[in-house]
């Protein structure tokens, strides 16, 4: 919820085995909302849901609310929760006022979205309303508020269905991996600034979003139902991006300096690397390289990913579903997107993978290896679930040999 400045909802769900039986799987997104003052509070958005079928079977709502800027443990608005009440007035009937229905809950395990779904039946059972008061929310962006409703229902025209699915499991992760629908997720070795760019305009063109399934018998579109959903994943999703340093920065900037002599001039004057820093324009000229979930092999171009931490031992399925522009493809499944299989699991925290070596030499030339892990992890180690962390590790020379070895650790922000 906090420090979303970009307005993006997306929402995939799973659905009742009668939703495939009767009818099609709707999810559609309202938004461009209406915005209202409201004594003592942040406001009322209110939708229109005019385009409800009338007596619709809703399965479920979930309400999605922004920032205008960040929101971290450093600044007062993070000490103050956010608090949302559903209304069912008319308009004109004198307004809504907190405390007459129950305050709106948020969705774990992510924590990003609001249950609205008990509100949402009740519209559609006919009861005046659509919506929403928020009494507190810091530095809310109220235009960017929209509403994700599955309904049953006759949908629109579904987007091609993901491919080449692949699950395997190491050590209490289990890592999911497919093929995504088009070729705008397709770059050989992408810098930060041409990710970021290319994401957004992706997103602008037609926003792409996979959906992640677990279940203990295999998902059909009859079975989804009982699958547990555990997030969605962006394109683009086996990028590194959370491997980009300084140090990348600093050490393309020495190499440029060999055959640039007025770069190099520029550099010695002062002490230039002083002011480097992760917020500096020119990160975005550090390539991006793609995740490995085995030692030393990073993933091809145009594969999505996501790791996930079982709660139990055992055997589970996985399905992966494309959700395009806020429509789900419920309909289409099988072993390319479905599990036939399933997957022995175990519980634990999963290991370090190797990236590969890290070709950066920065102040120092000390003779050595320097390597790049990441570890994966979720509760209790990390607040959300596919999370990933990178480590670099130096290995100089004279220790390679040697046994027990030093440790030094050093932490830093980018």
């Amino acid at each position: 919820m906090n420090g979303l400045k970009v307005q993006l909802c997306a929402l995939v769900v799973a659905l009742s085995p009668s939703v495939f039986l009767h009818a099609d799987v709707v999810v559609r997104r309202w938004g461009e909302p209406k915005i209202a003052a409201a004594k003592g509070a942040a406001g009322i958005v209110r939708f229109d849901l005019s385009g409800l079928p009338a007596g619709a079977t809703v399965r479920r709502a979930d309400l999605r609310i922004f920032r205008t800027a960040d929101v971290d443990g450093r600044t007062d608005a993070a000490r103050v929760g956010i608090e949302i009440h559903p209304f069912f007035a008319r308009p004109g009937d004198g307004g809504p006022a907190a405390g007459k229905t129950a305050p709106l809950r948020l969705r774990a395990p992510w924590y990003d979205r609001f249950d609205a779904t008990a509100a949402v039946r009740t519209w559609a059972g006919g009861k005046a309303g659509g919506g929403f008061l928020v009494k507190t929310c810091p530095l809310w962006n109220a235009r960017a508020t929209c509403l994700d409703v599955t309904y049953e229902g006759k949908a629109a025209a579904r987007a091609p269905q993901v491919k080449g699915l692949r699950v395997l499991h190491r050590l209490g992760v289990t890592f999911i991996t497919f093929q995504e629908i088009d070729e705008r997720s397709a770059d050989e070795g992408p810098t930060w600034g041409r990710l970021k760019a290319r994401l957004k305009k992706m997103d602008a063109e037609r926003q792409v979003r996979y959906a992640v399934y677990r279940s203990d018998r295999p998902i059909t579109a009859a079975s989804l139902a009982r699958a547990e959903w555990l997030g969605e994943a962006e394109p683009m999703s086996a990028y590194n991006v959370r491997g980009r340093s300084v140090d990348l920065l600093i050490a393309a900037h020495r190499r440029r300096a060999v055959d640039d002599l007025d770069f190099a001039k520029q550099l010695a004057r002062g002490d230039y690397f002083a002011r480097y820093s992760p917020d500096m324009p020119e990160m975005a000229q550090v390539p991006i390289g793609r995740l490995a979930i085995e030692d030393g092999k990073p993933l091809a171009p145009r594969l999505g990913l996501y790791a996930h931490h079982p709660a139990k031992a055992g055997k589970a399925y996985y399905a992966v579903v494309t959700v395009a522009d806020g429509t789900a493809n419920t309909r289409d499944f099988s072993p390319a997107n479905s599990l036939d299989k399933p997957v022995t699991e175990t519980v634990g925290p999963g290991r370090p993978v190797l990236q590969g070596k890290a070709d950066v030499t920065v102040f120092y030339d000390s003779p050595g290896r320097r390597l790049q892990y990441v570890q994966w992890s979720a509760s209790p180690q990390s607040h959300l679930p596919n999370q990933y962390y990178n480590w670099g590790v130096f290995v100089p020379r004279r220790y390679d040999r040697v046994s027990p070895r030093r440790l030094s650790v050093f932490f830093h922000d980018a």
